[in-house]
């Protein structure tokens, strides 16, 4: 059925520059990212065929996937001066969910964001909406040239903006971790799901910054190597261990806002972004079970296949403990 309504969508997509009723253009930005969040599931979805564009009527030779993200940044771009666009309209709305779209492929399938960031003149932008577009800078940092600069701003930029939103990012109930009572994340509670929204989105920057930090991930090099001493060499062993373990405890928090908060439907699937990044960095039996609880709360609350990520990640953790 999902594959029968995009199928009639498309020429409304297509014909979207001549259209002049701003009602109507609201409606067919809307459905472009609709048609994107289906086809961000179906991409997941490990059983993904062509059975379905088959049975709908495509030939084999069409039976390859459209990308509605071409189609949703050429809506942007075409409305990037549409009256309304700028306003609280169904536009502006449909627009942050496309930039959080673009964040979550980046962290799932681990590639440099090919949609615009652009704030254009939107006016006022929500602290939600401000640090999803910074964890969207993050990704495009991270997946693209990656230069020690450009760290270098985005992580004065984080500090900045968690000093200017703490207070609207202040949790009503916050407690740590009870690990002897099988609880190894933190409880946090939030008032409201553009809270949950906000908080994940600074921790997934945050994660991001520290875990490829320069000076000590080997990815990226700021001055020409040399051979190192002993000394040295545990030295920049002790500094990964240290962004390690903060890592995994920015993931935990993630998990723990996620649990906290379970009726933020997009609170589990920000977590699994986390996860699904660097979950390999957990050795921990306990911690484990408890990032794979994620995947099958997704799984059982939302129904969004997480099967390739779990798998990957189980992966990873043989290759690990086949080595110790």
């Amino acid at each position: 059925m999902a594959v029968e309504y995009m199928l009639k969508c498309i020429p409304y997509l297509f014909d979207f520059s001549n259209v002049g009723d701003d009602e109507y253009r609201e409606n067919i930005i809307a459905a472009a990212v609709i048609l994107r969040q289906y086809e961000e599931i179906e991409k997941d979805d490990e059983n993904d065929d062509t059975e379905g564009y088959e049975s709908a009527g495509m030939p084999n030779h069409q039976t390859h996937r459209t990308s509605f993200l071409a189609v949703t940044q050429g809506i942007i771009d075409n409305c990037a001066s549409f009256p309304t666009f700028a306003s609280e309209t169904l536009a502006n709305a449909t627009f942050w969910i496309a930039v959080r779209q673009e964040v979550y492929e980046c962290f799932i399938h681990k590639r440099s964001p090919t949609m615009k960031f652009a704030l254009y003149d939107m006016g006022p932008v929500s602290p939600a909406n401000r640090l999803v577009m910074h964890a969207a800078e993050v990704t495009k940092w991270n997946w693209g040239e990656k230069t020690y600069g450009e760290w270098i701003r985005l992580n004065e930029e984080h500090a900045i903006l968690k000093r200017q939103f703490q207070s609207a990012l202040c949790a009503v109930w916050e407690i740590g971790p009870d690990v002897v009572g099988g609880r190894v994340y933190p409880e946090i509670w939030y008032t409201s799901d553009a809270q949950v929204v906000s908080a994940q989105h600074l921790e997934l920057a945050r994660m991001i910054l520290v875990a490829e930090k320069p000076s000590v991930c080997p990815t990226v090099t700021t001055r020409p190597s040399s051979s190192s001493s002993a000394t040295q060499r545990k030295a920049e062993a002790a500094a990964r261990r240290k962004v390690e373990a903060e890592v995994r405890r920015i993931i935990l928090r993630l998990c723990g806002i996620a649990f906290s908060n379970s009726k933020c439907m997009p609170a589990l699937v920000s977590a699994m972004m986390g996860i699904s990044l660097y979950g390999d960095y957990f050795t921990n039996e306990q911690d484990r079970m408890c990032l794979l609880q994620i995947f099958d709360k997704i799984d059982n609350t939302h129904a969004w296949p997480t099967s390739r990520q779990r798998l990957q990640l189980l992966e990873e953790w043989r290759a690990i403990d086949s080595t110790l």
